[in-house]
């Protein structure tokens, strides 16, 4: 018990300094609940930041609200298991809603959940990482995970998708779930059938395009990826007549601050059709090198370059790209679930921009060319 004690004096000595007008800081007071609570105080209740030790040695932190604590951390320690909980909590003061175990100790040591819960259980959709990497997701039913019994696909196993995204994109991070059919491929369009489900295996926001735009809810969309444990990746769209290439690397360096915390590599989105007419070939395929080589050095990761095949043949010089990862998007009959895979090389392909999906519609839903293994491979830091 004695590093629990520590751990609770440095996280009082921590949030003393937040205590609000109306309320007082106690040390190593004991409720009538038993628990040891350290923290803000008011009208006899716990209210405002504090640290709750239990009985049996558990700790709960944040902020508390008439004793209760809508939301915040749970530190558990039994029987030589310990795992963390953030997130949600009800009355009872079990994991309720969304949230994030992470297991450091015991029988699943390495592994995370990232889902719903309810009155303790794993409940709703929810994803299970290992810590080799396999992934299970779906929907959970107290604690098990209920799938379909036709369903014939496990989850990354050989089909990883992922979302791009902008200010266009408001989206329900803690429902977020892909529809697919029954052998794992995902709808281009509504889907007939919601029973079968894909996780979102990876995301990229737009941070930048040009010299002077940045995306208004590019900061957002990362800090829920992560807080999803989704990789993300941000993307710049090259402009190619407005503005200098140094100038709009400025501008993607600047908002994304060199992408130091990016698990993904940088993107850059070149298909301003109507800019490189006037150019030329030769000069855009210029301009997407000089801009791809000084993203490498000042982020220290080469860039996917993203395009689509009618931009790609008229206006890139494919030659001069070798080595590049292409993510390139092709559509196929927008009225119909038909897909038409791009030409080669590809390795990220975008079949849909209209995507219907569990938590965001319409979204851009993309296919990486290879199994989850490769994937974090190739790109995951």
């Amino acid at each position: 018990m004695n590093h629990i004690k520590l751990k609770i004096g440095f996280i009082a000595s921590f949030l003393i300094s937040f205590v609000g007008a109306h309320a007082e800081w106690v040390e190593d007071y004991t409720c009538p609940d038993g628990w040891v609570y350290s923290g803000e105080m008011a009208n006899g209740k716990r209210q405002g930041e504090g640290a709750a030790v239990t009985v049996k040695g558990n700790v709960y932190y944040g902020k508390w609200v008439d004793d209760l604590l809508p939301q915040g951390k749970l530190e558990c320690y039994d029987d030589g298991n310990e795992w963390i909980y953030e997130g949600q909590f009800n009355s009872k003061f079990q994991p309720n809603g969304y949230g994030v175990i992470r297991y450091l100790k015991g029988q699943f040591a390495g592994d995370a959940y990232y889902g719903q819960f309810y009155g303790g259980n794993k409940h709703g959709i929810g994803k299970w990482v290992h810590k080799n990497g396999t992934i299970e997701f779906g929907n959970w039913n107290m604690g098990q995970l209920s799938l379909p019994a036709d369903q014939k696909f496990k989850a990354g196993e050989d089909r990883v998708y992922g979302i791009d995204l902008s200010h266009h994109n408001q989206v329900d991070w803690d429902k977020l779930a892909l529809y697919a059919d029954k052998n794992g491929d995902v709808y281009k369009l509504k889907a007939p059938t919601k029973q079968y489900l894909q996780p979102v295996s990876f995301a990229y926001a737009r941070a930048t395009a040009g010299a002077t735009i940045q995306d208004s809810l590019y900061y957002d969309h990362k800090e829920q990826a992560k807080k999803h444990g989704i990789p993300m990746g941000s993307y710049h769209v090259l402009y190619l007549t407005t503005s200098s290439v140094d100038e709009q690397l400025a501008n993607f360096l600047r908002e994304t601050n060199k992408c130091k915390d990016d698990q993904l590599p940088p993107m850059i989105d070149i298909e301003c059709l109507d800019q490189a007419k006037k150019i030329g070939r030769t000069k855009t395929t210029t301009l997407l090198l000089d801009m791809c080589k000084k993203v490498q050095k000042a982020t220290g990761r080469k860039p996917i370059i993203y395009t689509n095949d009618r931009f790609a043949n008229n206006y890139l010089d494919m030659s001069r790209l070798k080595g590049y990862t292409f993510w390139k998007a092709a559509y196929g009959k927008n009225s119909t679930q038909e897909k038409k895979e791009p030409e080669k090389p590809w390795d990220i392909w975008q079949f849909t921009e209209n995507g219907n999906t569990s938590g965001i519609t319409p979204v851009d839903i993309n296919v990486f060319n290879g199994s989850l293994k490769d994937f974090n491979k190739k790109f995951v830091k």
